[in-house]
C-alpha cells in the first residue's frame, strides 16, 4: 500500500513537471514567433524606407507665374543692358537713408522731376544726397551744363517717388529760373537720357511722367505742370531721338 502511494505521488510529480515544461515550450515558442514577426517588420520598414527614400520626389504641379512679374524680370534685364550716354558720370552715392540697396521690383516708367532749387548744380545737388539728414535720392540729375551724374545704379530703388519707387526711374533736373525751365543743354541731354533707356528697354514714351502724374500734391517738375502744352512736345521729342 505504501510502496503504491508513492508510485503514485512520482507519477503525479512526473505528470506536473511534464506539463510545466510543455507550458514552458508553448511560452517560448510564441516568444519566437513575436520576436520574428517584429524582426519581419523592423526589415520591412528598413526596405521600403530605402526605397522611398532613393525614389525621385513626385514633380509638383507648375505654379503659374504673374504675368507683371515675367514682365518685370524681362525689363529689368533690358534696363541693366542699357548704354548710358557719353555725358553720363557714374557717382553712386554710399548706402545709407537716401540709397537703401533695395532692389527695383520692375520697371514701367521714367519719372521726371526738377530740383526746386534755381541755380543749384548737379555735384550740389549730390552732396544734398548724401547729407545724413537726408532720405531722397534719385537716378540721375542732369546739369544746366547738360552733364548728368548717376547717383544709384539702374537696379536699385531711388527715394523719390513713395509708392513707384520699385518700379520707376527717376531724373531729376537741374535749373536756373524759378518757374523750373531748363536750359538748352539741360533739355538736349535729357531728351537723349530719356530716349536712350526707354529705346533700350522696348518702351514708349507713354511710360514718361511727371512726378506730379504720381503724386498732384507734388508740384515737380512746376515747368510741365503749368505748360502741359511743352510736357507734349518733350515727349514727342523724346519719341523722335528714340527712331
Amino acid at each position: 500500500m505504501g510502496e503504491s502511494k508513492r508510485n503514485f505521488d512520482r507519477r503525479k510529480t512526473t505528470i506536473k513537471r511534464a506539463k510545466k515544461l510543455k507550458r514552458l515550450a508553448k511560452l517560448a515558442l510564441l516568444y519566437l514567433v513575436v520576436a520574428a514577426v517584429c524582426v519581419s517588420g523592423i526589415w520591412l520598414t528598413v526596405i521600403l524606407y530605402d526605397h522611398y527614400k532613393g525614389s525621385p520626389a513626385a514633380p509638383s504641379e507648375p505654379q503659374s507665374q504673374p504675368q507683371s512679374v515675367v514682365s518685370g524680370s524681362q525689363s529689368l534685364t533690358a534696363l541693366q543692358g542699357v548704354v548710358m550716354p557719353g555725358s553720363v558720370s557714374a557717382q553712386f552715392i554710399d548706402l545709407g537713408v537716401a540709397r537703401t540697396g533695395a532692389k527695383l521690383q520692375d520697371f514701367n516708367a521714367i519719372v521726371i522731376h526738377y530740383t526746386g532749387d534755381p541755380g543749384v548744380t548737379a555735384a550740389e545737388r549730390r552732396e544734398y544726397y548724401i547729407d545724413p539728414n537726408s532720405s531722397v535720392s534719385t537716378h540721375f540729375i542732369v546739369g544746366t551744363d547738360g552733364k548728368t551724374l548717376m547717383c544709384l545704379p539702374i537696379n536699385e530703388q531711388a527715394n523719390a517717388t513713395g509708392p513707384r519707387n520699385s518700379d520707376t526711374i527717376s531724373i531729376e533736373y537741374c535749373h536756373t529760373s524759378y518757374d523750373g525751365l531748363m536750359s538748352k543743354e539741360t533739355y538736349t541731354a535729357l531728351v537723349e537720357l530719356c530716349a536712350t533707356i526707354l529705346k533700350g528697354t522696348g518702351k514708349g514714351t507713354d511710360c514718361l511722367l511727371r512726378h506730379y502724374d504720381i503724386n498732384s500734391s507734388a508740384e515737380c517738375p512746376q515747368y510741365y505742370i503749368s505748360h502741359n502744352d511743352a510736357w507734349n512736345t518733350f515727349k514727342a521729342d523724346v519719341e523722335k531721338k528714340m527712331k
